[in-house]
């Protein structure tokens, strides 16, 4: 076996420490933090299940093995990948499916109609549309109204409500959708008489408050978001802090937030991801892929 089972996870400087019993948590951590992988490793590339695979785990399911790389890491439940290749690693760790604990979410079999769990749909409009295809998670709106409506909104929220947080995905505008992802909502629709919403569209990267149906913005910062390219995203919610940042998915992450703000709802609600039209009437697409999420 090509694969040596590694137990442990790198630290920003390249040391090793045990997984302990919370592999579920340093799951997440691992996916979402592959240059720190690249740079202890010297060029190292992550590979991982679907979430539907890594619920009943083989040795011939795990997602292609990244090209280029001489060392790749398969992160998930045994068995290791059958294709493994001399310097490859296993890390053992395992996920809950469905849970609100170190999930990841990769879209793997194409589907017409919904996301994997642990995502629900929270609003379908007449022609619009949540899907899998080409192995991203879509959401496409209706086409009926514009101008930046709810009416032809289409949103997927998390099947748990809770205050607490941290999300990493990568987010791809296939068209000019105007993009959010909404927390602590009162609403199951994520349309939020009270609640917080990241903005990523536009020119920026923006988080608002939603309180008795007023919205203020907190927090904005220039951004750019071309048509086709994948960036990574990452918000984390804890108590009265809300923060977020976003960077090119082929960059490293940044040390530093964005956006830091203190909003004034700090309780439980819905959360999720929302795409709307924009000025025109028309169908507008949000991609979505890897998204790795850790409550609490």
């Amino acid at each position: 076996m090509a694969y040596q089972n590694m137990p442990a996870k790198p630290n920003e400087g390249g040391t090793w420490t045990t997984w302990g019993d919370t592999a579920d948590n340093n799951l997440r951590e691992v996916i979402s933090d592959v240059p720190s992988l690249k740079a202890a490793l010297g060029g190292a590339a992550i590979r991982v299940r679907s979430s539907a695979d890594e619920a009943a785990p083989t040795a011939t399911n795990w997602r292609a093995r990244p090209a280029g790389y001489s060392y790749v890491i398969a992160v998930g439940a045994a068995p290791a990948p059958n294709d493994a290749q001399p310097g490859d690693f296993h890390i053992p760790a395992t996920m809950q499916a469905g849970t609100a604990t170190g999930e990841l979410t990769s879209f793997g079999t194409d589907q017409t109609s919904g996301w994997p769990a642990p995502w629900v749909q929270a609003a379908l409009p007449a022609g619009g549309s949540i899907s899998v295809s080409g192995g991203r998670g879509l959401l496409t709106t209706a086409a009926a109204v514009g101008n930046y409506g709810s009416e032809d909104g289409v949103a997927v929220r998390h099947q748990t409500s809770m205050a607490n947080f941290t999300i990493t995905y990568t987010f791809r505008r296939v068209n000019s959708v105007y993009a959010r992802f909404v927390l602590r909502s009162d609403e199951t629709d994520l349309d939020p008489g009270n609640g917080i919403a990241v903005g990523t569209f536009g020119s920026s990267l923006s988080i608002a408050e939603s309180v008795n149906w007023t919205e203020t913005t907190l927090g904005e910062t220039p951004r750019t978001w071309t048509t086709g390219v994948d960036y990574k995203v990452k918000i984390a919610a804890a108590g009265g802090t809300v923060q977020a940042k976003s960077w090119a998915a082929s960059a490293s992450e940044p040390a530093g937030w964005d956006l830091t703000v203190n909003p004034s709802k700090t309780t439980a609600g819905y959360l999720g991801f929302v795409a709307r039209p924009s000025s025109t009437a028309a169908a507008y697409t949000a991609s979505y892929d890897d998204i790795t999420f850790l409550a609490g």
